[in-house]
């Protein structure tokens, strides 16, 4: 997911990402994850956060398979598919597959922080892989 490198809330994700790490944040009142980063709570209101790291297994909660890309930068890379993961932590996620035969929902996955043209991002693998 692209995070503007502007936002001062998402500092900390970037950091993360560059130390090859997915940090989210924990609402220090009502104790939820979220994820994009946002600079309060979604669920109570409150700005009072800590950052924690994600232990980085979850589950596909659903994906989109690209067969045709729309620009030519992706071009090189169709198929492919963008899931929406669901972390053991509550909150969801999203990132590229990296490899698309058999995804489904409930599949189990990993987390991978991965890089392409100095650009990190968020990949999922099945666990063992």
């Amino acid at each position: 997911m692209a995070v503007d490198d502007d936002d001062p809330d998402a500092a900390f994700y970037r950091h993360g990402l560059a130390e090859g790490r997915l940090l989210i944040q924990r609402c220090d009142a009502c104790g939820r994850v979220r994820f994009p980063p946002l600079p309060s709570c979604p669920y109570c209101g409150t700005r009072l956060a800590s950052v924690v790291a994600a232990n980085g297994t979850g589950h596909v909660y659903s994906w989109v398979t690209v067969r045709q890309a729309l620009t030519p930068e992706p071009a090189g890379d169709v198929p492919y598919a963008i899931a929406v993961v669901q972390l053991d932590e509550g909150c969801r996620v999203l990132g590229r597959m990296r490899e698309i035969d058999g995804v489904a929902c409930e599949l189990p996955v990993q987390v991978v922080v991965a890089e392409r043209d100095g650009d990190r991002y968020l990949e999922f693998v099945r666990p063992g892989a």
